[in-house]
């Protein structure tokens, strides 16, 4: 069996300047579930303890499949000393700094502690100012608020705390004992809301795993199962909203990337990646993908 990491550290809201707000109260009608294509695939984190970069990294490769950031340039600039980062931590950093590539400084094999936490020399100029980003943090949200904020919003990842008894028998439907010890954290970005396939009567939210294809004590993992026990035992404890939209902006040059790669890519963007914006101020990744940024005048 595969001893994936975690990371997750509950936020001290002083040390974070983070206010979180309390969510109103939702009842959700689990009897009218509406469809939305949330599906997505999970990714791997290793050994490492990026469990909260890899649900913004899986939130915006969901929306904009062509935008496909890397994992290590946000966790080497936000981890804490000891390891593991606050949630709100990889979207504060890409409002900051922008965006790099996956295609320019891929992220390290394998997904070690040690080699997420290397800084890369990256510098702002060749980040991407690409999304506007914005975020909610909720304490000890519901499984209804969680569910009806799946559906208004784009991403919403949940905070739970990790046991190794709720663990122990399965990944993809874990348990939160009464009692279990609530101090290590792990990130989850949620599918949908849905009832249990065995059980009609049993709520459970349906997340993406960054443990994606690790071996677990029910085979590979490909997802998480949190459900209403879950929530009532206190095993969830913080929910991340996250809505995204594509600035403004002009492509200058396909240099950097090859015909397979432009031809994989969303056709709305690639259209707009060809408008021509010679004499605007760009930024870029080292001159090989440069972008107007809305910023400059």
């Amino acid at each position: 069996m595969d001893t994936p990491g975690r990371g997750l550290i509950p936020h001290d809201n002083l040390q974070t300047g983070l206010i979180a707000v309390s969510a109103a109260p939702v009842v959700f009608d689990w009897d009218n579930i509406p469809a939305k294509n949330v599906l997505g695939v999970g990714t791997n984190q290793g050994s490492s303890s990026t469990c909260q970069t890899q649900v913004v990294k899986m939130a915006i490769k969901r929306k904009y499949p062509s935008l496909d950031i890397p994992v290590a340039d946000i966790y080497s600039n936000i981890k804490l000393p000891g390891g593991g980062a606050y949630y709100v931590a990889p979207v504060m950093f890409l409002q900051q700094h922008g965006l790099a590539s996956n295609l320019m400084y891929p992220d390290p094999n394998p997904e070690t502690e040690a080699n997420m936490s290397v800084l890369l020399p990256i510098q702002d100029s060749d980040r991407l100012q690409l999304l506007q980003l914005s975020f909610n943090y909720v304490n000890n949200p519901t499984i209804d608020q969680v569910a009806q904020a799946i559906l208004d919003h784009d991403a919403v990842g949940l905070a739970i705390y990790y046991t190794n008894a709720g663990f122990q028998k399965a990944w993809m439907h874990p348990s939160f004992p009464v009692g279990s010890p609530m101090n290590e954290g792990h990130a989850l970005l949620t599918n949908m809301p849905q009832l249990d396939s065995a059980n009609s009567s049993l709520r459970e939210i349906s997340t993406m795993t960054s443990w994606y294809g690790a071996m677990g004590p029910d085979g590979a993992c490909t997802q998480h199962i949190i459900d209403w026990d879950f929530f009532i035992n206190g095993g969830v404890y913080g929910m991340l909203i996250i809505d995204m939209n594509l600035l403004p902006y002009e492509y200058t040059t396909l240099q950097g990337f090859t015909e397979g790669q432009i031809a994989s890519m969303d056709p709305k963007l690639v259209e707009a990646l060809k408008m021509n914006a010679q004499g605007q101020k760009n930024i870029g990744l080292n001159g090989k993908l440069a972008f107007k940024d809305p910023n400059f005048s």
